[in-house]
């Protein structure tokens, strides 16, 4: 319930309320006592949502300067005890493909016009990033899509709101 900044120059796109609260109805109680996943954190509006959810903790993951500095703002502003964040700026696949740590949710909202959509959800789970039993919620534009099922995930839900889909993935083979 708490308002968060975005910044001044409209660089940073923060999810609508609406689509947040969709997609924690719909992944419910699944991030309490999990550590959490946030690409593209931009504000950190999602992740930051996960740890007033219950997570055990988030990693946002962000490219742009200006993006860490609000984030880092609003994390100080909600008070977050720092061992419940890590903040890293590095670009998104780039992270993915070290293939440094396992996730049981992550949460994506990468800029409408990202062109490798379905290279990141191909890489998150080539590389392991998504933990057995995990969900992947991406957040995309609908002219944008993904490949519904493929010989790696399957989309077990998607919503349609506005001119986006919020697509949930599981790693193919996998029961939530």
């Amino acid at each position: 319930g708490k308002k968060l900044s975005a910044g001044q120059d409209l660089s940073i796109r923060p999810i609508t309320n609406r689509n947040k609260e969709i997609i924690f109805s719909v992944l419910g109680d699944f991030c309490k006592d999990r550590w959490v996943l946030d690409l593209f954190s931009g504000s950190g509006s999602l992740g930051l949502e996960a740890i007033s959810r219950g997570a055990e903790g988030v990693t946002f993951i962000e490219n742009t300067s200006r993006s860490i500095e609000v984030l880092k703002l609003n994390i100080g502003q909600l008070s977050i005890n720092s061992n419940l964040v890590r903040v890293i700026q590095s670009d998104v696949l780039d992270y993915i493909r070290r293939g440094e740590a396992s996730f049981p949710l992550i949460l994506a909202d990468p800029p409408f016009k990202f062109l490798q959509m379905q290279i990141l959800v191909n890489d998150i789970c080539a590389y392991k990033v998504l933990a057995q039993k995990g969900v992947l919620m991406l957040h995309h534009e609908i002219d944008n899509p993904i490949k519904l099922k493929t010989e790696i995930y399957q989309v077990i839900k998607q919503k349609k709101v506005g001119r986006s889909h919020l697509s949930f993935i599981i790693q193919e083979g996998e029961n939530v």
